[in-house]
């Protein structure tokens, strides 16, 4: 059959590649066409509902996000900007050029493809409440209008959209009406699957990140040369004292921090890497520090003595409880969970991945049989 893969797929992130570039390679090896359908961006529900300041925030991103493009489409426009959008210039640039054509992907948008069944994740596909202009409150990501047989999701995620949030925001109701077309839902969270609960009445089936469930990219073996701590961070979300904190800790063992996935200015080095080249640096370094999912995700496939930088809703940075708290606790792994006083002892505590990797050989299992099963076609009379 050809199936259908709404995602993040276009979101310049490392994480949101490999995710989508695994659920490909499973559906694949199930025996099906894999293709992906584009969204149009929706406008963030904050910018619609809020005042003065939400719609100034609203304006001044979606200018920002419109310089990114003009920098990335026109060359030489990324001489006008300083370091750090150079940075996500080229970041995009790159991402383009190698990352999206492993994909089957080009610069055109494909929103109308007909499937005969779409599935919807993984990653942030239902976090409807989230800020950022490049997805906003977008309806698609629940199957509105897709032409599709038969509509699935597969580890999919409300991120930082949480009960209270949503009931508040009004539109509860029509995401459950969607909801309740799909003939299966999975998610990866506890916070998803609570809401999904709340949403249409039953319980959905949780299930692993694609890259945990089938590493495609991860199989590579070399490693980058040279003694280095791995920062895989958001750009802008490390606070001055975590920063400082992983300088010290690299300085006091002699290592270089090396920056992959946003541009971080306290780093010896930020590198822009080649698909194949991820693999390469995470198995290269001595030790990773990330506030990323997939950041913790790397480590854990290769291995590594990592840190992660935990944070609840609300603070002065962004949440991330909800996705990288949960992937921690699933895996046993809270004790990663680090601050700006804790990273040394964290980093110098070793990891037993034994029974981690027995777990994630069981989940995969898991993981194929739930596709496999869901990717038919309904038979003749059946509700969908």
């Amino acid at each position: 059959m050809r199936v259908g893969i709404l995602s993040m797929q276009r979101i310049c992130n490392y994480g949101s590649f490999m995710q989508a570039f695994s659920l490909k390679k499973m559906i694949e090896f199930l025996g099906h066409e894999a293709v992906f359908i584009d969204f149009v961006p929706g406008r963030p529900l904050s910018s619609l509902r809020g005042g003065a300041r939400q719609k100034v925030r609203y304006y001044t991103a979606l200018a920002k996000e419109t310089a990114l493009l003009l920098g990335e489409r026109c060359p030489g426009a990324d001489r006008l900007f300083g370091r750090e959008i150079r940075y996500a210039v080229s970041m995009r640039r790159n991402y383009r050029r190698k990352y999206l054509p492993l994909l089957g992907l080009d610069r055109n948008l494909q929103t109308d493809i007909p499937v005969d069944v779409l599935v919807i994740g993984s990653d942030e596909v239902f976090n409807c409440l989230q800020d950022r202009v490049t997805v906003g409150f977008t309806p698609k990501l629940f199957g509105r209008g897709c032409d599709a047989g038969k509509v699935i999701s597969y580890a999919a995620s409300f991120g930082e959209t949480t009960p209270e949030r949503l009931l508040a925001s009004g539109r509860a109701p029509e995401i459950a009406r969607d909801l309740s077309r799909f003939s299966a839902i999975s998610v990866r969270d506890a916070n998803s699957a609570g809401l999904i609960r709340l949403l249409v009445g039953k319980a959905p089936a949780i299930h692993l990140d694609p890259v945990l469930v089938w590493p495609a990219l991860f199989q590579e073996t070399r490693r980058k040369k040279g003694r280095y701590l791995l920062v895989y961070a958001y750009r802008n979300r490390l606070s001055e004292s975590e920063k400082r904190s992983i300088t010290d800790f690299a300085k006091k063992r002699g290592l270089l921090t090396v920056a992959i996935g946003g541009y971080q200015g306290f780093a010896d080095r930020c590198i822009l890497p080649d698909p194949e080249e991820i693999a390469a640096f995470v198995n290269g370094a001595e030790y990773i520090v990330t506030d990323t999912f997939h950041g913790a995700v790397f480590a854990i496939l290769r291995h590594k003595r990592f840190a992660a930088f935990v944070r609840d809703s609300g603070g002065a940075l962004p949440g991330n409880v909800n996705k990288l708290g949960d992937l921690l606790d699933r895996l046993g792994l809270r004790d990663r969970t680090a601050d700006a006083e804790a990273i040394e002892a964290v980093l110098e505590q070793s990891v037993d991945y034994s029974e981690i990797d027995r777990l994630l050989l069981k989940e995969r299992e898991r993981s194929l049989e739930f596709l496999q099963e869901n990717l038919k076609e309904e038979l003749a009379g059946e509700e969908t």
